[in-house]
């Protein structure tokens, strides 16, 4: 079948950089049981380093994989590939298969959060617990029977003494149906915050008016003065900056900062007079910061999490240096819990494969894409594609990915099920576990969110297609026949 002599070419000098790779000390330098795993992961980056568009057009017209669904089995997948179009070539051997990509995957997924109590070729559900709410024995009772595979617990909003408590609760409640259910507990990390001034909750912001970012208990400059809670952003933010406020809903761009005071100039607001309130998140993604990942209140958390928690959340992950980090607390502290690994900065995308490459120090963690945050940090443009990037190289290091953050948030507030929200759904059908926020319709939103990923998964498996058949097409065949 040697009908295109560049296309072999090109396919063989990528196999030749897959055996390369094989002995390359990123590979080794990672948890034995995470070798071959280091070793696809590199290759894949090998073959996404290329633009392949052309190179597929061929295969696939050649009725060939054109290695756009085999981010699990890359080196297997091309050596399959290269035995059809050249037979007389001798690739090299490849220890993972499709089988084996896919199934390291499954096994890790269920070694991190345990058996499914729904089908299983459906994501986990993770829901996060409502301080509000789980005081009451059916609350618990009704997430663990609508299919609640892990409780996630969020420091940002919960205190010791409430954590302790919802913990007790569910084990309870988990005794009380028979239902098994993982414990997650999510470090807040260090999410910059606004803080109103004296008595006031909230202050009004009209587009084009200039506010004042200041440190803490400073004294108020003007009456459009916000706080901040994380001093050290003024040592590095900038004239030009952006600066987005309550998810992103306030836009605007730094013009002075005097030190302890910055400038911002407001662009853009959610409605004409709008209010910016106390305890909203403050993102700038164009300015480097120096915040530490772990902060003394994590480290604190961190103890409760190393006494009841089957999961870690780590929040705002940058670089490696933030792995190590935590990585030594946790050994401080006797601590031998998977961690997840919240992708939620610009930073943290861009630095992706080498966040990857230092968590396989261990055998076994998981991956959070944190939609929230990182939609502000990356722009709601690209989140769509970066989303699907992390997807694929996740797979293609065999790591289970938790898809978060307003997944069906408007049915969950509301009562109420949009068509894009739906979309989005379908999209986080792709992961191993999916992640809802509390809301008045809990119970109605996992319903909905439960049905929706087991039709989808029904024709697909990751992002690979499937062809179940169809009543559709059987309904046609059944009417002319």
């Amino acid at each position: 079948m040697n009908e295109s002599p560049h296309l072999v070419k090109f396919l063989q000098d990528l196999e030749h950089q897959f055996c390369q790779a094989e002995a390359s000390e990123i590979c080794t330098a990672v948890h034995e049981q995470m070798r071959s795993s280091a070793k696809n992961l590199y290759k894949y980056l090998i073959l996404r380093s290329y633009d392949m568009r052309q190179a597929q057009q061929e295969l696939h017209h050649l009725g060939l994989s054109s290695l756009a669904a085999a981010e699990s089995h890359i080196h297997y997948q091309l050596s399959k590939v290269l035995g059809w179009l050249c037979p007389e070539y001798i690739s090299n051997p490849c220890s993972i298969d499709d089988f084996t990509g896919r199934k390291l995957i499954a096994d890790r997924a269920e070694m991190l959060i345990g058996p499914k109590n729904q089908p299983t070729e459906t994501p986990y559900l993770m829901v996060t617990i409502d301080e509000k709410a789980f005081g009451d024995p059916r609350y618990f009772d009704q997430l663990l029977l609508h299919g609640m595979n892990v409780a996630r617990i969020n420091f940002a909003h919960t205190d010791e003494a409430t954590a302790r408590s919802m913990i007790a609760a569910l084990r309870e409640s988990s005794a009380r149906v028979g239902i098994a259910c993982k414990i997650y507990m999510d470090l807040a990390g260090p999410k910059i915050r606004t803080v109103i001034p004296g008595n006031k909750k909230k202050i009004k912001i009209q587009a084009g008016e200039i506010v004042n970012l200041c440190t803490l208990n400073s004294e108020p400059r003007d009456k459009k003065t916000i706080w901040v809670s994380e001093a050290s952003i003024f040592q590095t933010v900038s004239p030009g900056d952006r600066v987005f406020i309550d998810d992103g809903k306030f836009y605007g761009i730094v013009e002075k900062n005097d030190c302890d005071k910055v400038a911002v100039r407001i662009l853009r607001t959610p409605q004409e007079k709008a209010e910016i309130k106390s305890d909203k998140g403050i993102n700038l993604p164009d300015t480097q910061l120096n915040t530490p990942s772990l902060t003394s209140e994590d480290i604190k958390h961190l103890r409760l999490a190393g006494e009841f928690a089957d999961l870690i959340g780590y929040s705002f992950v940058r670089k490696r240096e933030d792995i190590k980090v935590l990585r030594s607390h946790m050994r401080e502290l006797n601590i031998q819990v998977p961690v997840i690994y919240k992708i939620e900065t610009s930073e943290a995308v861009e630095n992706f494969p080498d966040l990857l490459i230092e968590a396989m120090r261990e055998p076994l963690f998981g991956v959070m894409i944190a939609r929230g945050d990182l939609a502000v940090e990356i722009g709601f443009e690209r989140l769509a594609e970066i989303q699907e990037e992390l997807l694929w190289l996740a797979e293609a290091a065999h790591i289970p990915m938790i898809w978060a953050t307003q997944v069906l948030e408007n049915l969950n507030k509301t009562g109420i099920l949009t068509r894009s929200e739906i979309s989005d759904a379908v999209m986080a059908s792709m992961s191993e576990c999916v992640m809802l926020n509390k809301g008045r319709n809990i119970h109605q939103t996992m319903r909905t969110l439960s049905d929706i990923l087991q039709r989808e998964t029904s024709h697909r498996q990751k992002k690979r297609f499937t062809m179940r058949s169809l009543s559709i097409a059987k309904r046609f065949l059944h009417k002319i026949q």
